[in-house]
């Protein structure tokens, strides 16, 4: 549910979605589509990789990959230093449409 919400609210600021279940169906849709521009993500996801994983993985492939980190706990997951790395943010559950579109305002999109 809460990841439809995201997609409504970035489908209504001009993105494209490309919405995975899990961070293997994430990693799987990155290998068939290579122009992805930002990746947002929970901290924890299901089936094996959480979120930092993922935005480590993908950064592997796409260095300058801007990544948005959202949770309502991150369950000692994620340090400070993780969303203070370059072009990172981390976004609190819950937000709003506006809180989300601040987050996304403080990425550069280069």
């Amino acid at each position: 549910m809460v990841a439809k919400v995201a997609t409504y609210i970035f489908n209504e600021l001009g993105f494209n979605v490309l919405l995975a279940t899990d961070g293997v169906e994430a990693l799987q849709i990155l290998d068939k589509n290579s122009d992805i521009s930002l990746l947002f993500t929970d901290i924890i996801l299901p089936n094996g990789i959480d979120g930092k994983e993922l935005a480590t993985k993908i950064r592997n492939k796409i260095p300058s990959l801007p990544v948005i980190y959202t949770s309502g706990f991150t369950d000692g997951k994620l340090s400070k230093e993780d969303y203070q790395q370059f072009n990172t943010q981390f976004l609190q559950k819950p937000y709003t449409k506006n809180d989300l579109l601040l987050t996304i305002n403080n990425i550069s999109f280069d």
